[in-house]
């Protein structure tokens, strides 16, 4: 189940074309994408001027990307709700994404959380459209959150592909299919 996974991780990192405009829409500049590794997994995120941060995280049990999109302002998210989220990479047309809310994640503040599957046919489209974007868009009830820079994004993902080939050599505790993906009561909808 990884191998899918580490191949499409290994792909979406390939340079995006030399036509790719940077978002120009934030007044101050976002942070750069950005990779942490660890013995529990392995992490690429970046953040906005307007404080939301998109984390994408991968671990040996998964096989799969566990997606979080968090913002301090968002306090009024109730833990294991369920919220209709719309991501649109560039105008490529939204997904929309019944994510699970999670209050105490970290210092970022609380989030939304969902789970994407490359290797199912709708987790690989989507994660196509990731590697080929220059932003990601999130919204909630027709109004836009926030607009993440995916510029970069692709250096963080190889770094990802990396870390996550490296977990390969360590034994699982759990097989990929027995692991929970998310750790809240409610699971997140998959991808």
């Amino acid at each position: 189940m990884l191998k899918p996974m580490f191949a499409f991780l290994l792909l979406s990192a390939a340079p995006v074309a030399a036509a790719q405009a940077p978002v120009t829409d934030a007044a101050a500049p976002a942070r750069q994408w950005a990779l942490t590794a660890g013995d529990d997994g392995c992490m690429a995120y970046a953040g906005t001027p307007a404080g939301t941060t998109v984390s994408i995280s991968a671990t040996q049990a998964q096989g799969a990307l566990l997606f979080v999109v968090q913002n301090q302002q968002w306090q009024s998210l109730e833990d294991g709700q369920r919220y209709p989220l719309s991501v649109e990479f560039d105008e490529m047309g939204a997904w929309q994404i019944e994510a699970v809310a999670q209050r105490d994640i970290d210092t970022d503040g609380p989030g939304l959380i969902f789970v994407v599957r490359p290797a199912r046919e709708d987790g690989a489209r989507f994660m196509h459209e990731f590697s080929e974007a220059s932003s990601l868009q999130v919204g909630h009830d027709g109004e836009m959150l926030d607009r993440v820079s995916l510029i970069g994004s692709q250096g963080a993902m190889a770094g990802m592909a990396r870390c996550v080939g490296q977990m390969w050599t360590a034994p699982s505790e759990a097989a990929p299919d027995e692991a929970p993906v998310f750790d809240g009561e409610e699971q997140p909808v998959e991808i």
